[in-house]
Formats: C-alpha cells, structure tokens, sequence
C-alpha cells in the first residue's frame, strides 16, 4: 500500500463523488464552482480535500446555507476554522444541509434533501446530512 498524492486521490474520486452526490444530494457545490475535479490551491502534494458544510465560510466556493436566496453569496474572508485547516487541506466542495441548519432531517434545502448512500429511502438525518453521506 503506497502514499498516493491528495491531487490525484480527489481526481480519481471526483467521477465517484458525481455519480452518487447526483442521487443522494450530498454536496451542494462541488463540479458546478470547480468546473471538474478538485483544484488545489497549492502545492497538490501536500494539502488533502475536504469538503466543508455549507453553513461555514469559504472565500472558494460560495457559502449558501443550503438556501437558494445565498446562492451565489462569497464571504470576503474565510471562517477561523477553514483558515486554520487551509494549511494542511483544501476546500473541495461544500456539503448539503437543512437550509439554514433549521431541521433535523437535511429534507429541507434548496438542493434536494440528502438521501443515506447506504439506505436511498431514507435521509441522512440531521442538520448535517450532507457531511455525514460524504463520509458513509
């Protein structure tokens, strides 16, 4: 088992991520804002993706809590914990949640509800749906 580089490991994964974040509504942007896989930001070697809830700030991809009226809103400067993370990872994608964290299902959001990868009939349950399929 070998050290396979975060750039490589994200473009492998990016075809992957499409075809389920399609049916399960995991990720809220992702190929919309990055135009294909993942670009890193710096050296590609050595920061790993992440994807990032949509209700936390991110200079990359807009931040719109799940709400189709933030859509297209850009923070000016990124949350405390995404600067703090930006060393070492690099903001991919942003995932799904009840539009404004106010539910406890993820069915509430302008991008579909978040469906459990391992059970389609179900949600993902919580206002962090969409984290919690990313990582299923």
């Amino acid at each position: 088992m070998g050290y396979t580089p975060a750039a490589k490991f994200a473009a492998e994964a990016y075809p992957n991520v499409v075809k389920h974040s399609a049916t399960t509504a995991k990720f809220n942007e992702f190929t919309s804002q990055l135009g294909g896989p993942p670009k890193t930001r710096a050296d590609a070697s050595s920061h790993t993706p992440i994807a990032i809830k949509d209700n936390i700030a991110t200079t990359e991809l807009p931040t719109s809590c799940s709400s189709s009226i933030l859509t297209d809103s850009l923070s000016p400067f990124p949350s405390t914990v995404v600067s703090k993370l930006s060393h070492n990872y690099v903001t991919t994608s942003k995932t799904n949640m009840d539009e404004f964290g106010m539910g406890s299902h993820s069915i509430n959001s302008a991008f579909g509800p978040v469906l459990n990868p391992k059970a389609p009939s179900h949600s993902a349950g919580g206002s962090s749906g969409g984290s919690a399929a990313a990582v299923a």
